[in-house]
């Protein structure tokens, strides 16, 4: 579910018209709608920036902090509030969960995606041989300690280098 699906369902949970969604209109309950879109925003859509939250309702980015503030107050003294935030979150959470499965069951099912990425770690391998082989270094593989395919480089490290280097400059 998409941050817009989910303003929209909170409109349509509290009696709202989402085609008013921009609207100065300043009725209590319908400012008290856009707080809670974009409180819950915040919450459950962590990676859009407070610009990203508010454009949606044509408003600056102050707005949500405006809204926190106002939502924490409120529900600190409305308990049923506080109970519709909750249950609607725990919605948005569920919702949004679900989605993100079928997404990656749609991206598993994809077969060209699969022998791309099967292509880009066969790729990998050959880098990690071919730096083992420049470097004297094995690759050990540890497929009998249930690690499927995990392969680790073993050898020295950078740091223990016995060149004459005494510096990141080389020569002093």
């Amino acid at each position: 579910m998409r941050y817009i699906e989910a303003c929209r369902y909170i409109f349509e949970r509290r009696g709202q018209k989402w085609e008013n969604h921009t609207s100065r209109y300043r009725g209590r309950d319908f400012v008290l709608t856009k707080q809670i879109c974009l409180v819950l925003g915040k919450a459950v859509y962590p990676e859009l920036t407070y610009t990203e939250l508010s454009l949606l309702f044509d408003m600056d980015h102050s707005s949500v902090n405006h809204a926190e503030k106002t939502i924490n107050d409120l529900t600190y003294h409305d308990k049923k509030l506080k109970d519709e935030l909750r249950f609607i979150e725990r919605y948005l959470r569920e919702q949004r969960y679900k989605a993100d499965l079928r997404r990656i069951e749609k991206i598993k099912s994809d077969e060209k995606f699969v022998r791309r990425l099967e292509r880009i770690v066969s790729e990998m391998r050959l880098v990690a041989e071919a730096y083992c082989l420049m470097t004297n270094h094995k690759i050990i593989s540890n497929e009998s300690e249930n690690q499927r395919g995990t392969t680790e480089v073993q050898g020295s490290d950078w740091r223990d280098d016995d060149d004459d280097r005494t510096g990141p400059e080389g020569d002093e």
